[in-house]
């Protein structure tokens, strides 16, 4: 059960680039079900919360629409980049899961057998995931669309799906667009601020003296990129992830490519470290959502599950960082 709901969490983050939407979603449906059948609290909690981080990696990801917008790079090479990290991350993660429940049996108890009929039937269900990712990502990976046009394709058909199981009505339509205007509206007002700000620094030439103070410093290119990332993980303990974007990403990314190195490639690593911030305190969100819908799970006893996962993140961060072409290989092989 914990093997699928981490699966079940990678796929979701295809078709959903908030990590709070990705968790909420799937808790609600896999921790009580893990709980009833005596799973580990902590591991059944921390597996959610992680997992469902994995909606901000693998496209389509609003955190990597905001980092293209304030960077000026591609968004649709930003989806791309993020697969490759999000299938490792999703293997590490059930690598841990599975080594874990085979040394310590107790903590993820067997269920009952499924015959392979009852398997092959379930997969009838999926055709709705299917059609959402191949029109998202494969109108973005052809070049038939751009990432703009593609989130049209989608919200067309997840409408359009809506309607054949009768799922949305005028009310719920009504709904969606409330949100979908307020949402929209708070996260324009921080990327207008964002650029206000980054042209600031411009032109005042803060930009420019701190990179050439940087990359003058006596030391390997990837010690200041480690502090750089420390910086990130202290201000994901206390900010809400996109305000670490818009504010870092100015400061930040002039001195990764000062050093020669790729910003797609800094997004994705951004955009990994964004994935813990989601589940620190105070301000992790995910725990939060985990809390709203376990209440009677302690709080430190979600933390305390999430933490193994966080490690493993970290891990998938300096395994990117000692071979950046899993981040950059498939953006180079998109059409043009």
């Amino acid at each position: 059960l914990c093997l699928a709901t981490i699966m079940a969490s990678a796929v979701f983050g295809a078709m959903c680039g908030l990590s709070m939407a990705g968790a909420a979603t799937i808790g609600i449906i896999a921790i009580p079900e893990m709980v009833r059948r005596g799973y580990d609290k902590g591991l059944a909690t921390g597996s959610v919360a992680c997992a469902g981080s994995l909606a901000i990696l693998i496209p389509p990801s609003l955190s990597f629409i905001i980092y293209g917008v304030v960077a000026e790079q591609s968004i649709g090479e930003l989806f791309i980049s993020g697969i490759i990290p999000g299938i490792l991350l999703t293997l590490l993660f059930s690598l841990y899961v599975f080594i874990r429940a085979w040394r310590q049996p107790h903590l993820a108890p067997g269920i009952p057998s499924i015959t392979w009929k009852q398997r092959i039937g379930s997969l009838k269900r999926m055709w709705p995931v299917v059609v959402l990712i191949v029109a998202v990502l494969g109108s973005i990976y052809g070049g038939l669309a751009t990432p703009t046009e593609a989130a049209g394709i989608g919200a067309a058909g997840a409408l359009l799906i809506s309607l054949v199981y009768r799922s949305v009505n005028l009310r719920a339509l009504v709904e969606i667009a409330r949100r979908t205007v307020t949402v929209v509206g708070f996260i324009m007002i921080l990327v207008v601020g964002a650029m206000f700000f980054s042209y600031y620094l411009t032109l005042s030439g803060v930009t420019h003296r701190f990179t050439m103070w940087m990359v003058s410093l006596p030391v390997s290119p990837w010690v200041i990129m480690g502090g750089m990332g420390i910086i990130l993980l202290i201000l994901g303990t206390f900010m809400d992830p996109m305000a670490i974007v818009l504010i870092t990403t100015p400061m930040f990314l002039p001195v990764v490519t000062g050093f020669g190195l790729s910003p797609i490639w800094y997004g994705v690593v951004l955009v990994m470290t964004i994935e813990i911030a989601f589940v620190t305190p105070p301000v992790g969100m995910n725990l939060y959502v985990i809390s709203s819908i376990a209440p009677d799970i302690p709080l430190t006893t979600v933390l305390r599950g999430s933490v193994p996962f966080l490690l493993l993140i970290l891990l998938g961060i300096v395994i990117l960082a000692l071979f950046p072409e899993l981040a950059l290989w498939l953006p180079s092989m998109m059409a043009r």
